[in-house]
């Protein structure tokens, strides 16, 4: 369950969103630094006094820890967004539809995913299913290239934003999936 939960939501994510989140709550951890100052200030403590350091320092950790509650509440939700969709997911059949105007879609999204690091040989192709009499669509990243109207499974759940699109091959791949009208 880890393993496919980790294809939906990457760590990598995770870690990128946090050297932001560093840098940010640094902001925090100076503001705490001065709010303490000026309540030393206030108590008529030296700049010099051991004291006024302490205050100063417990309070900058103290505002720099806190600042850090709201990205774990969000990763905490996002991973278990993930394993919701890997423990409730249902296992639909569906066929690799992709189109013309895909594929010029394709190299743009190749270009941008090169650029981003992403490992080559990678086709981007629709897939197409049902649940439930409705019908969904989305484009997962395939290792190989399937043809038109291959057959592959889509892991979905309709309340989660991503589901799981395996490859003919067998490899899971995320995919942000929508209502085909």
């Amino acid at each position: 369950m880890k393993k496919f939960s980790r294809r939906v939501e990457p760590t990598y994510g995770f870690v990128i969103y946090g050297v932001v989140w560093f840098f940010l709550s640094s902001f925090a951890g100076v503001a705490g630094g001065l709010v303490g100052g000026l309540i030393c200030k206030g108590l008529g403590l030296t700049n010099e006094s051991t004291a006024n350091g302490a205050i100063v320092f417990v309070l900058a950790i103290a505002a720099w820890a806190l600042a850090w509650i709201p990205f774990v509440r969000w990763a905490r939700r996002k991973r278990s967004n993930a394993r919701s969709l890997v423990r409730e997911g249902v296992l639909c059949e569906a066929k690799v539809a992709t189109t013309t105007g895909d594929r010029a879609t394709e190299i743009a999204a190749r270009l941008a995913m090169r650029l981003a690091g992403s490992t080559p040989g990678v086709t981007w192709e629709r897939v197409v299913f049902e649940h439930r009499g409705i019908h969904y669509a989305g484009v997962a990243p395939f290792d190989d290239h399937p043809a038109q109207g291959t057959g592959c499974h889509v892991l979905f759940h309709p309340l989660a934003k991503f589901a799981l699109a395996f490859s003919p091959s067998g490899h899971a791949f995320a995919t942000k999936t929508h209502r085909r009208e």
